[in-house]
């Protein structure tokens, strides 16, 4: 997974988004190949408002110092770019500032009322998670208990579902973690994030 960031101007991102065909242009400040894998954080400026967009690269355009790519984002960051197209054209926007996150691939055990399930964390930080959710949709307010398998072992958490949204076939849920041992518990996975990526804002 190749990380990037970038600065858009409103006009730009407008017109890098093909909504149709759910591709988005980019110029790129590094060398990249035709599928490899982007998590780019995008940045649309004087809008105060961050996403990340995770994709395949299915085009890439070199002229001269220019690099642009033609990325097929995944079906989980259709949300952050119908955010980031709203900020660019200016619309009314309700968006908080979170604490930086890191893009993970993290198994883990999800136990509720509902008995236990095996999904994958999406994303990690000191405040929560996003989950690849398996089976049928939570409810928000829903309480989980979490059991995280780490290389220096298992980490278990109380968690409660904020939201959780669908798209096609995937269904994306966020957990807000409940739990006054976080800091502790999660301290050295996510200082071993922060020195092999860039947090992801917004």
């Amino acid at each position: 997974m190749i990380h990037l960031r970038i600065r858009v101007p409103p006009s730009e991102f407008l017109e890098a988004w093909r909504q149709q065909s759910k591709r988005l242009l980019l110029l790129v400040p590094r060398a990249v190949k035709l599928r490899d894998r982007l998590a780019v954080e995008i940045e649309i400026e004087d809008r105060s408002v961050h996403a990340l967009v995770v994709g395949t690269v299915v085009g890439v355009h070199v002229a001269g110092a220019t690099r642009r790519v033609e990325l097929a984002p995944d079906l989980e960051s259709l949300g952050a770019l119908r955010l980031l197209a709203s900020a660019a054209r200016g619309d009314p926007m309700r968006f908080q500032e979170r604490p930086g996150r890191y893009l993970v691939n993290l198994p883990l055990a999800v136990a509720s009322q509902n008995g236990e399930q095996y999904m994958s964390a999406l994303n990690l930080s000191e405040g929560g998670c996003s989950l690849r959710w398996s089976g049928q949709a939570p409810t928000v307010g829903q309480r989980l208990q979490l059991r995280l398998g780490t290389a220096r072992g298992k980490i278990e958490l109380k968690g409660v579902v904020c939201w959780w949204s669908r798209l096609g076939s995937v269904t994306t849920a966020g957990v807000c973690f409940v739990d006054g041992r976080v800091r502790a518990l999660l301290g050295d996975l996510l200082s071993e994030l922060a020195g092999s990526q860039a947090s992801i804002r917004g």
